[in-house]
Formats: structure tokens, C-alpha cells, sequence
């Protein structure tokens, strides 16, 4: 096994970590994100819930939520035409 492998399996394990624990702090506030957003009310709370892990990780430091509509307006487009 090389060293690459090695640090890829660190990674992957520490990102699999982090999901359990966005998992864990969303069912805290009594949502079950395990399964993909099915309306733009709750892509925009899972995308809230990811936010909150970012800002968790950097201690509270600033920081931009970026451009996200081009994520969104797929799940607000389906809800228009329902």
C-alpha cells in the first residue's frame, strides 16, 4: 500500500465521519437528512444544516455561503410546477 493510498483512506474516513456528524447535529434539530431534499423547503434547510458544519469546523469564523442557486432552483423549479 503507498502513501497515497494510505492518506486517501485518512481523508475518505474523515469525510464519512463528518457526514455522521452533520447526521447527528440535523437530527438534533428533528430532521432526517440521510435521504435527498424532496422540495426547495428542505434543500434549503439540508443546505442550511451544511452551512452551520462549515461554520462548526472553522470555529465560528465568517463565512460566504456562496452562489447556491444554481443548486437550488432545480428544487424550487419542480415545486413551481406542482
Amino acid at each position: 500500500m503507498t502513501d497515497e493510498k494510505v492518506r486517501l483512506r485518512e481523508e475518505i474516513s474523515q469525510q464519512i465521519q463528518a457526514l455522521k456528524d452533520i447526521k447527528i447535529m440535523a437530527d438534533s434539530y428533528g430532521f432526517d437528512i440521510s435521504k435527498p431534499a424532496a422540495n426547495a423547503k428542505e434543500a434549503v434547510q439540508w443546505l442550511y444544516f451544511a452551512y452551520l458544519a462549515a461554520i462548526k469546523e472553522q470555529d465560528g469564523a465568517a463565512m460566504s455561503l456562496g452562489n447556491v442557486s444554481s443548486f437550488l432552483d432545480i428544487y424550487i423549479e419542480k415545486d413551481l410546477k406542482e
